[in-house]
């Protein structure tokens, strides 16, 4: 939503109802409400081999993810959409799962190809997700598109598209945004 006054996206409708005078608190405005009361405090702290740590703070982390939510907006993902990711161990997995609980969409972190997983079970699996669990967006990496858009457009699919965000931190928020999806 859009706020009035400042013009800046916001996400704070999310908490919804479940019962009489109960509502239940989403991860995202969790997250918010401990950005909110130390947001310079480390959240998360990524590890990868023979690499120095990548910490997130808080604050860091919740912009990084408010970025990625206004593309995915602006991109069609809207509240109850089923969005896969599926990337190598990145330390932008953090926010981006974030910016899917941000928009009330629902994330599913999917193993991403490699030896031990048949190409043939990973491809199953994905059509498998998008006919039963009404699969909307996947989020990937670009050398996979060869790979997934056979599936978003094979019938009976309820994939409609692909999302590369990984390729948005280097460019210019403006137009990131239009760029880099390939839609069914």
């Amino acid at each position: 939503m859009m706020d009035s006054l400042s013009g800046n996206l916001y996400f704070d409708n999310l908490s919804m109802p479940v019962g009489i005078g109960i509502e239940h608190e989403t991860a995202w405005s969790r997250w918010r409400k401990n950005a909110a009361e130390r947001p310079n405090s480390e959240a998360i702290i990524h590890w990868t081999g023979g690499e120095a740590p990548f910490r997130w703070t808080f604050s860091t982390l919740l912009a990084a993810a408010e970025e990625y939510a206004s593309c995915l907006v602006e991109r069609g993902v809207r509240r109850g959409d089923v969005c896969a990711i599926i990337l190598h161990h990145s330390s932008q997995l953090y926010p981006l799962y974030l910016a899917v609980c941000a928009t009330g969409a629902i994330p599913a972190i999917l193993a991403y190809p490699n030896p031990r997983l048949h190409p043939d079970k990973f491809r199953q699996g994905i059509v498998g997700m998008s006919r039963r669990s009404g699969l909307d967006w996947i989020f990937t990496e670009r050398e996979l598109q060869a790979v997934l858009d056979p599936l978003v457009t094979s019938s009976g699919s309820t994939i409609r598209g692909l999302h590369f965000p990984l390729e948005l931190q280097a460019e210019p928020k403006i137009d990131s945004c239009s760029r880099n999806t390939r839609v069914n």
